[in-house]
Protein backbone atom coordinates (compact mmCIF):
# COMPACT_ATOMS: atom_id res chain seq x y z
CA UNK A 1 0.00 0.00 0.00
CA UNK A 2 2.86 2.34 0.85
CA UNK A 3 4.49 1.74 -2.54
CA UNK A 4 1.22 2.39 -4.37
CA UNK A 5 0.69 5.58 -2.38
CA UNK A 6 4.17 6.86 -3.24
CA UNK A 7 3.66 6.02 -6.92
CA UNK A 8 0.31 7.83 -6.91
CA UNK A 9 1.89 10.90 -5.31
CA UNK A 10 4.71 10.90 -7.86
CA UNK A 11 2.26 10.64 -10.75
CA UNK A 12 0.18 13.53 -9.40
CA UNK A 13 3.33 15.60 -8.91
CA UNK A 14 4.50 14.90 -12.45
CA UNK A 15 1.07 15.83 -13.79
CA UNK A 16 1.21 19.06 -11.81
CA UNK A 17 4.62 19.91 -13.22
CA UNK A 18 3.43 19.11 -16.75
CA UNK A 19 0.38 21.35 -16.35
CA UNK A 20 2.55 24.20 -15.05
CA UNK A 21 4.94 23.86 -18.00
CA UNK A 22 2.04 23.73 -20.46
CA UNK A 23 0.43 26.83 -18.96
CA UNK A 24 3.75 28.67 -19.09
CA UNK A 25 4.13 27.83 -22.76
CA UNK A 26 0.59 28.97 -23.54
CA UNK A 27 1.08 32.23 -21.65
CA UNK A 28 4.36 32.81 -23.48
CA UNK A 29 2.74 32.22 -26.85
CA UNK A 30 -0.11 34.53 -25.94
CA UNK A 31 2.28 37.26 -24.90
CA UNK A 32 4.25 36.89 -28.13
CA UNK A 33 1.06 37.07 -30.18
CA UNK A 34 -0.01 40.17 -28.28
CA UNK A 35 3.15 42.06 -29.16
CA UNK A 36 2.39 44.71 -31.81
CA UNK A 37 4.00 44.26 -35.20
CA UNK A 38 6.64 46.75 -36.32
CA UNK A 39 5.42 50.10 -37.64
CA UNK A 40 7.78 52.08 -39.85
CA UNK A 41 7.76 55.43 -41.60
CA UNK A 42 10.18 56.27 -44.42
CA UNK A 43 10.90 59.64 -46.00
CA UNK A 44 11.95 59.88 -49.65
CA UNK A 45 15.22 61.08 -51.09
CA UNK A 46 14.08 63.90 -53.38
CA UNK A 47 16.36 64.82 -56.28
CA UNK A 48 15.36 68.17 -57.79
CA UNK A 49 16.59 69.29 -61.23
CA UNK A 50 18.01 72.81 -61.63
CA UNK A 51 15.20 75.40 -61.53
CA UNK A 52 12.64 72.62 -61.23
CA UNK A 53 10.39 70.64 -58.90
CA UNK A 54 10.26 67.00 -57.85
CA UNK A 55 8.01 64.64 -55.92
CA UNK A 56 8.72 62.07 -53.25
CA UNK A 57 6.62 59.35 -51.60
CA UNK A 58 6.35 59.02 -47.82
CA UNK A 59 6.03 55.30 -47.13
CA UNK A 60 4.09 53.91 -44.17
CA UNK A 61 4.06 50.29 -42.99
CA UNK A 62 1.53 49.89 -40.18
CA UNK A 63 0.46 46.27 -39.56
CA UNK A 64 -1.87 47.36 -36.74
CA UNK A 65 -3.60 49.82 -39.07
CA UNK A 66 -2.78 53.53 -38.71
CA UNK A 67 -6.01 55.44 -39.25
CA UNK A 68 -4.77 58.75 -37.83
CA UNK A 69 -1.36 60.11 -38.87
CA UNK A 70 0.12 63.53 -38.08
CA UNK A 71 3.65 64.29 -39.28
CA UNK A 72 5.80 67.38 -38.94
CA UNK A 73 8.57 67.57 -41.54
CA UNK A 74 11.60 69.81 -41.29
CA UNK A 75 13.99 70.87 -44.07
CA UNK A 76 16.37 73.67 -45.08
CA UNK A 77 14.22 76.50 -46.52
CA UNK A 78 17.24 78.09 -48.19
CA UNK A 79 17.75 74.89 -50.21
CA UNK A 80 14.18 74.08 -51.25
CA UNK A 81 10.62 75.34 -51.00
CA UNK A 82 7.68 73.14 -50.06
CA UNK A 83 5.15 73.27 -52.91
CA UNK A 84 2.33 70.84 -52.12
CA UNK A 85 1.29 67.49 -50.66
CA UNK A 86 -1.42 64.96 -51.44
CA UNK A 87 -2.68 61.66 -50.08
CA UNK A 88 -1.03 58.49 -51.35
CA UNK A 89 -2.57 55.14 -52.19
CA UNK A 90 -2.32 53.93 -48.57
CA UNK A 91 -5.62 55.66 -47.81
CA UNK A 92 -9.11 54.76 -48.95
CA UNK A 93 -11.82 57.14 -50.14
CA UNK A 94 -13.26 59.47 -47.52
CA UNK A 95 -9.98 60.19 -45.76
CA UNK A 96 -9.65 63.77 -44.49
CA UNK A 97 -6.37 65.56 -45.18
CA UNK A 98 -4.85 68.80 -43.95
CA UNK A 99 -1.58 70.58 -44.76
CA UNK A 100 -0.22 73.40 -42.62
CA UNK A 101 2.91 75.47 -43.12
CA UNK A 102 3.43 78.16 -40.46
CA UNK A 103 4.29 81.43 -42.17
CA UNK A 104 6.70 82.45 -39.42
CA UNK A 105 8.55 79.11 -39.38
CA UNK A 106 10.30 78.41 -42.67
CA UNK A 107 11.34 74.84 -43.32
CA UNK A 108 8.45 73.22 -41.43
CA UNK A 109 5.31 71.58 -42.83
CA UNK A 110 2.62 69.59 -41.02
CA UNK A 111 0.65 66.78 -42.70
CA UNK A 112 -2.43 65.26 -41.06
CA UNK A 113 -4.65 62.44 -42.35
CA UNK A 114 -7.56 60.61 -40.76
CA UNK A 115 -9.51 57.84 -42.42
CA UNK A 116 -9.53 54.19 -43.38
CA UNK A 117 -6.58 52.31 -44.82
CA UNK A 118 -5.90 49.51 -47.24
CA UNK A 119 -6.04 45.96 -45.87
CA UNK A 120 -2.34 45.54 -46.67
CA UNK A 121 -1.48 48.28 -44.14
CA UNK A 122 1.58 49.14 -46.23
CA UNK A 123 1.81 51.83 -48.87
CA UNK A 124 2.37 55.46 -49.81
CA UNK A 125 0.93 57.72 -47.12
CA UNK A 126 1.74 61.09 -48.71
CA UNK A 127 3.19 62.48 -51.92
CA UNK A 128 5.21 65.64 -51.28
CA UNK A 129 6.53 68.14 -53.83
CA UNK A 130 9.47 70.52 -53.43
CA UNK A 131 11.02 73.21 -55.61
CA UNK A 132 14.77 73.79 -55.63
CA UNK A 133 16.18 77.17 -54.62
CA UNK A 134 19.92 76.54 -54.82
CA UNK A 135 22.15 73.58 -55.55
CA UNK A 136 23.19 71.45 -52.62
CA UNK A 137 22.04 68.73 -50.26
CA UNK A 138 20.13 69.07 -47.00
CA UNK A 139 18.33 66.86 -44.50
CA UNK A 140 14.63 66.02 -44.70
CA UNK A 141 13.52 64.78 -41.28
CA UNK A 142 10.44 63.95 -39.24
CA UNK A 143 10.60 66.25 -36.22
CA UNK A 144 7.44 64.73 -34.72
CA UNK A 145 5.08 61.88 -35.59
CA UNK A 146 1.77 60.87 -34.01
CA UNK A 147 0.21 57.63 -35.27
CA UNK A 148 -2.96 56.04 -33.91
CA UNK A 149 -4.88 52.90 -34.78
CA UNK A 150 -8.64 52.65 -35.30
CA UNK A 151 -9.22 52.45 -31.53
CA UNK A 152 -7.25 55.62 -30.84
CA UNK A 153 -4.25 53.78 -29.40
CA UNK A 154 -1.01 55.63 -30.09
CA UNK A 155 1.59 53.59 -31.96
CA UNK A 156 5.35 54.03 -31.96
CA UNK A 157 7.12 53.91 -35.31
CA UNK A 158 10.66 53.48 -36.55
CA UNK A 159 11.40 56.55 -38.67
CA UNK A 160 13.87 56.69 -41.55
CA UNK A 161 14.85 60.25 -42.41
CA UNK A 162 16.30 61.27 -45.74
CA UNK A 163 17.51 64.26 -47.74
CA UNK A 164 16.72 66.78 -50.46
CA UNK A 165 19.28 67.04 -53.24
CA UNK A 166 19.07 70.06 -55.56
CA UNK A 167 21.24 69.48 -58.62
CA UNK A 168 23.70 71.98 -60.04
CA UNK A 169 22.86 73.93 -63.18
CA UNK A 170 25.49 72.07 -65.24
CA UNK A 171 23.99 68.62 -64.52
CA UNK A 172 23.60 66.72 -67.84
CA UNK A 173 20.05 66.19 -69.04
CA UNK A 174 18.21 63.72 -71.22
CA UNK A 175 15.09 64.87 -73.09
CA UNK A 176 12.30 62.51 -74.13
CA UNK A 177 10.52 63.24 -77.40
CA UNK A 178 8.06 60.40 -76.70
CA UNK A 179 6.74 58.68 -73.54
CA UNK A 180 9.28 56.32 -71.97
CA UNK A 181 8.70 53.54 -69.43
CA UNK A 182 10.30 54.11 -66.03
CA UNK A 183 11.55 51.11 -64.07
CA UNK A 184 12.77 50.47 -60.56
CA UNK A 185 16.08 49.03 -61.79
CA UNK A 186 18.30 48.71 -64.89
CA UNK A 187 16.51 45.78 -66.48
CA UNK A 188 13.13 44.87 -67.94
CA UNK A 189 12.86 42.40 -65.06
CA UNK A 190 12.40 45.27 -62.58
CA UNK A 191 8.86 46.55 -61.88
CA UNK A 192 7.52 49.18 -64.28
CA UNK A 193 6.46 52.44 -62.62
CA UNK A 194 4.55 53.93 -65.53
CA UNK A 195 5.43 56.12 -68.49
CA UNK A 196 7.22 59.46 -68.23
CA UNK A 197 5.59 62.01 -70.52
CA UNK A 198 7.18 62.94 -73.82
CA UNK A 199 8.82 66.37 -73.77
CA UNK A 200 10.23 65.83 -70.26
CA UNK A 201 13.80 66.98 -69.63
CA UNK A 202 15.30 64.79 -66.91
CA UNK A 203 18.56 65.16 -65.00
CA UNK A 204 20.97 62.40 -65.99
CA UNK A 205 22.38 60.98 -62.76
CA UNK A 206 24.15 57.83 -63.89
CA UNK A 207 24.38 54.88 -66.24
CA UNK A 208 24.32 51.11 -65.73
CA UNK A 209 27.56 49.14 -65.98
CA UNK A 210 26.53 47.72 -69.37
CA UNK A 211 25.51 51.15 -70.71
CA UNK A 212 22.00 49.96 -71.56
CA UNK A 213 20.09 51.87 -68.87
CA UNK A 214 20.10 55.48 -67.68
CA UNK A 215 19.55 56.58 -64.08
CA UNK A 216 17.44 59.75 -64.13
CA UNK A 217 15.51 62.04 -61.83
CA UNK A 218 11.75 61.78 -62.24
CA UNK A 219 9.96 65.09 -61.53
CA UNK A 220 6.57 63.47 -60.91
CA UNK A 221 5.16 59.98 -60.49
CA UNK A 222 3.41 58.76 -63.66
CA UNK A 223 0.65 57.08 -61.63
CA UNK A 224 0.02 58.55 -58.17
CA UNK A 225 -2.88 56.15 -57.55
CA UNK A 226 -0.58 53.17 -57.05
CA UNK A 227 -0.77 52.00 -53.42
CA UNK A 228 3.01 51.73 -53.11
CA UNK A 229 5.34 54.13 -54.93
CA UNK A 230 9.14 54.06 -54.78
CA UNK A 231 10.38 56.31 -51.98
CA UNK A 232 13.13 57.64 -54.23
CA UNK A 233 12.20 59.74 -57.28
CA UNK A 234 15.25 58.46 -59.17
CA UNK A 235 14.39 55.77 -61.74
CA UNK A 236 15.82 53.90 -64.72
CA UNK A 237 14.97 54.23 -68.42
CA UNK A 238 16.23 52.27 -71.41
CA UNK A 239 19.24 54.04 -72.95
CA UNK A 240 18.52 52.46 -76.34
CA UNK A 241 15.20 54.27 -76.70
CA UNK A 242 15.43 56.18 -80.03
CA UNK A 243 13.47 59.19 -78.74
CA UNK A 244 16.22 60.36 -76.36
CA UNK A 245 18.44 63.40 -76.82
CA UNK A 246 21.19 64.62 -74.51
CA UNK A 247 22.47 67.96 -73.29
CA UNK A 248 25.49 68.80 -71.15
CA UNK A 249 28.82 67.20 -70.38
CA UNK A 250 28.17 63.45 -70.57
CA UNK A 251 31.67 62.87 -69.20
CA UNK A 252 30.25 63.76 -65.79
CA UNK A 253 27.93 60.74 -65.87
CA UNK A 254 29.21 57.82 -63.80
CA UNK A 255 28.22 54.18 -63.41
CA UNK A 256 25.54 53.55 -60.80
CA UNK A 257 24.63 50.29 -59.12
CA UNK A 258 20.92 49.59 -58.54
CA UNK A 259 19.66 49.73 -54.97
CA UNK A 260 16.44 48.52 -53.36
CA UNK A 261 13.86 51.27 -52.82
Amino acid sequence: MKIRSEVSVNIRAQRGIFIIILLSLLIGLGSAAAQPADTSLGLPTITIPPNGTAQGAVRLACPMGCSDVVLTLQFDPSLARFVSASLGGYWEAGTTFDVQQPQDMGGIVRLAARGTTLPSRDGTAFIITFEGRRSGTGALVVSSAVLQDEDGTELSAEVTNSEINVLAADTPQVTLSEPVEARLGPSALYPALGQIMGGSALPLLGISDDGAWLFVGMPAFPDESKPLLPTDNRVWINALTPSLSFDGDLGMVQEVMPTDT
